[in-house]
């Protein structure tokens, strides 16, 4: 005697029904687990330009700063100004050799790298309200960073020691 094998109709479409309530309670953790990573790369990219504006200071022994701006996606980079008071970083940053210490740059001081990939939806937040700046010896202005994303109750800092030292620290308050 031969028998049939495989699922009958009302096997497959009760597996297709299950699979879809399973897919509909899994969906919410998902979407919350792209949007903290996609944070988590942006402040891992601002702790690695700021890691590479103090490196850039030591090896080249030269005043490097790291300021925002309005006008990161023109094209003329030696137009590029920061913004002063420039305490919400959201819109991207520029790095570049700080010649005559004033944290602005100037037509005549070299870009060393723009960061414009900053995603909309993250606030960065700055303690200060000029260019952190790191000298020739790698020491800076003691500063913190504060990337927050309200939507997922997301909140990190990045802390600036005087030394220059960069950390990943403590959350002191939030981004209100």
């Amino acid at each position: 005697m031969h028998t049939a094998k495989g699922l009958t109709l009302i096997e497959l479409l009760l597996s297709l029904a299950l699979l879809g309530i399973l897919s509909a309670l899994a969906l919410p953790s998902y979407r919350q687990l792209i949007q903290t990573q996609s944070a988590d790369r942006l402040r891992d990219d601002l702790f690695a330009d700021l890691s590479f504006a103090r490196s850039q200071a030591l090896s080249l022994g030269l005043p490097v700063a790291v300021c925002t701006s309005t006008n990161l996606f023109i094209t003329d980079p030696s137009s590029l100004t920061c913004l002063n008071p420039g305490t919400d970083w959201s819109a991207g940053w520029m790095i570049f050799i700080d010649v005559n210490n004033d944290k602005n740059h100037q037509s005549n001081e070299p870009l060393l790298s723009v960061y414009e990939d900053s995603p909309g939806d993250v606030l960065i937040r700055f303690n200060r309200t000029q260019a952190i700046t790191f000298d020739r010896r790698g020491r800076a202005n003691a500063a913190s960073f504060y990337l927050c994303r309200q939507d997922i109750e997301y909140v990190q800092r990045i802390a600036v020691s005087l030394q220059g030292r960069i950390r990943y620290a403590a959350i002191e308050d939030d981004c209100e």
